[in-house]
């Protein structure tokens, strides 16, 4: 059984979302979005709401390295006592997850012991855990890092559509909620309550995306966002970064050049690229955002030291990116650094250039979690964690480092700032700076443009790609 909570107090902002939900409550909305920055508090925030509520049974689902995270909260923050039942890999098969959450159920039920079941959503919608949760009557459910759900067709967001509708209380945490485009909040607000948006996500696209481009399959503009915004604060309660005290944060580039032969490949795929994008005059295959995104991929890929065969096997074909960073890390010494990558390749890269160095590494990825580890910051433990932006960039704590330094970055806004959190955050007390590694005259910098000014990025990088 879990521990009693400890007293800490709240934040001001805090005791305000609160109060917020609290009236939400009281106006019959059920379903409230904490479209909180992270860092902020919002794990606390909805673990005091489910304690308002007096609730015996609650269900979190969350991404997979979150469950630990709620393990410690859940027992630092409950003012009563509860079990918590963490449905993580260590329980086995989906089949397992099931029947140990079934058997909580029944013993909790017997005992009017209070209990969070907490699943990661790659679980919650397979079976036989679906049909199980769905015909559960949960009094609270919790979407941590919802803006997973921001795909209707995805099967995550469509499992998490139904348990909205057999649980009486809906909470959705985030501090993106709308990662890429104002229309991805509709998935979320499917679970959250299906009375403020369209009712299907075809006229709530129609309504608010302007439609243009090859056969007007692309989103070009939108329109009406004054109304949607008003919608979206009908149950969201917003906090961004001005009410944390966080430590300045800084962002450098350091630029190095491709080895002869790197830039040979690199040169050759790039020159067939543009061929290739300005033969298609109604010859040949149509250039789609797909296949594009193929062959800028390639690029990034050479741009970090490696190209996949046609089986899919790295080649290493470039050391120029791995030589900045191994100069990077001679440079700051014993400092504990965080150095985000893409593709695998990165990570094998990322390790090769602290062992250049003499320093332990560590790693988080789908592969591996080494986090516990690397925070430990024993004698024997990493000094430098290489980090998969799509793995480690959900929940985590990664203060024990002020250095964070991007390899290669995705084309994602959202994976991209929550990396950055991972480091700025509570309880982050030191100045932190950001680098940048990028090859010059490569598509490096078009990359973290088009990312950050939350352009189309086939469109914003081919458009770099055609300047230089």
């Amino acid at each position: 059984m879990m521990s009693a909570a400890t007293s800490v107090p709240s934040w001001l902002h805090q005791e305000r979302g609160r109060e917020f939900v609290h009236e939400r409550w009281r106006r019959g909305l059920r379903g409230v979005l904490l479209a909180m920055i992270m860092g902020s508090g919002k794990t606390r925030l909805s673990i005091d709401l489910i304690n308002d509520l007096d609730a015996r049974l609650a269900l979190v689902v969350c991404p997979r390295r979150v469950i630990k995270v709620w393990k410690s909260q859940i027992a630092q923050y409950a003012t009563n006592s509860w079990e918590f039942a963490a449905l993580d890999d260590r329980v086995g098969s989906v089949r397992d997850k099931m029947a140990l959450a079934r058997d909580m159920y029944s013993w909790a039920r017997e005992r009017g012991q209070r209990l969070v079941i907490c699943v990661n959503y790659e679980s919650a919608r397979l079976e036989p855990f679906a049909s199980w949760a769905l015909r559960i009557p949960w009094p609270v459910a919790v979407a941590d890092e919802c803006h997973r759900l921001k795909d209707p067709t995805g099967r995550a967001s469509k499992f998490m559509a139904r348990l909205g509708l057999v649980t009486r209380y809906r909470l959705g945490l985030t501090g993106t909620p709308m990662p890429h485009m104002p229309i991805d909040i509709w998935g979320p607000f499917r679970f959250l309550d299906r009375n403020i948006l369209d009712p299907t996500y075809g006229s709530f696209k129609v309504r608010h995306a302007l439609m243009g481009g090859y056969f007007k399959k692309e989103i070009v503009g939108w329109r009406d966002l004054d109304q949607l915004y008003q919608k979206f604060n009908k149950i969201a309660f917003q906090v961004d970064a001005s009410v944390l005290d966080l430590p300045p944060a800084i962002d450098e580039t350091l630029e190095a050049d491709f080895t002869e032969e790197g830039a040979r490949i690199y040169r050759e795929m790039e020159n067939e690229m543009l061929a290739w994008i300005q033969d298609q005059n109604g010859r040949g295959v149509a250039v789609t955002a797909a296949n594009a995104m193929v062959r800028l991929m390639r690029l990034q890929q050479i741009t970090g030291g490696s190209l996949p065969d046609a089986e899919g096997r790295s080649t290493v074909v470039d050391t120029a990116k791995e030589q900045l960073l191994a100069d990077f890390l001679a440079d700051i010494g014993q400092e504990p650094t965080v150095v985000f990558g893409i593709y695998k390749p990165d990570l094998a890269a990322i390790h090769r250039a602290a062992t250049a160095n003499g320093l332990r590494s560590g790693e988080v990825s789908g592969a591996r979690d080494e986090l516990a580890a690397w925070q430990r910051g024993g004698d024997t433990d990493p000094t430098v964690l290489a980090v998969q932006m799509q793995s480690g960039t959900e929940g985590l704590d990664m203060t024990r480092a002020r250095l964070g330094v991007y390899y290669s970055h995705g084309y994602s806004l959202a994976l991209y700032l929550q990396s950055r959190a991972r480091i700025l955050r509570p309880p982050q007390k030191r100045p932190v700076a950001f680098y940048h590694l990028e090859i010059r005259n490569s598509i490096d910098p078009h990359v973290l443009g088009a990312v950050l000014a939350r352009q189309d990025l086939v469109q914003g990088v081919l458009k770099g790609l055609r300047k230089s």
